[in-house]
């Protein structure tokens, strides 16, 4: 009884510690970015632990943790806030989110190449988007990289989660296992604050 209560204990203490890194706030289960501009539902699995800002790019990074729950699990959730001068027209989305996804993977893997397996575009009034599989090889394992680009006037957003290994991927329906939950999480993004 005891050790179960330290484990619960130290569990704890790595995701509060874990959220003391991050820039932003947490408030009715929800991330809010340090400067205002958006916000995520929270998961306590994936609590934000790095961010950065610009004045055109906020990156907040979501590492799964505890990681050694599972045997050689990584996972990261990382979210690219892009603050743009002007509005992306709805002609535009795709061509933006192509650009995007090749951008991220040039700058943020460096030794990983992804090849897009599956995309589709979805446009109405509400949450405009763009929904990608892609996979990459490393040292012998497979990773799946699942991302949504979301379209806010003249805010962008890639919300990506990077997994391995991968022991099984749907191309077609766009499901990537073993990443639980990630469109879900991902689909409860807002734009906060001030609009242009």
């Amino acid at each position: 009884m005891i050790a179960r209560l330290l484990v619960l204990a130290v569990v704890w203490c790595l995701i509060i510690g874990s959220l003391c890194l991050a820039k932003g706030r947490v408030e009715h289960n929800r991330y809010y970015s340090e400067d205002g501009e958006y916000s995520i539902g929270f998961d306590r699995l994936y609590p934000p632990t790095k961010e950065t800002s610009t004045p055109h790019l906020t990156t907040t990074d979501f590492p799964f943790n505890p990681p050694a729950t599972i045997n050689g699990l990584l996972s990261i959730r990382t979210i690219e806030w892009f603050k743009l001068d002007s509005v992306v027209p709805n002609d535009q989305y795709e061509a933006t989110a192509k650009w995007l996804i090749q951008d991220h993977e040039a700058h943020r893997f460096h030794d990983q190449s992804f090849e897009v397996k599956n995309a589709r575009s979805e446009v109405n009034g509400l949450a405009s988007h763009y929904d990608f599989i892609a996979l990459g090889q490393k040292v012998g394992s497979t990773y799946g990289w699942h991302g949504m680009v979301f379209f806010f006037g003249d805010r962008v957003a890639l919300v990506s989660e990077i997994v391995s290994p991968v022991k099984g991927i749907d191309v077609t329906g766009l499901e990537l296992a073993p990443s639980y939950g990630f469109t879900s999480w991902a689909r409860t993004l807002r734009r906060e604050g001030k609009r242009n």
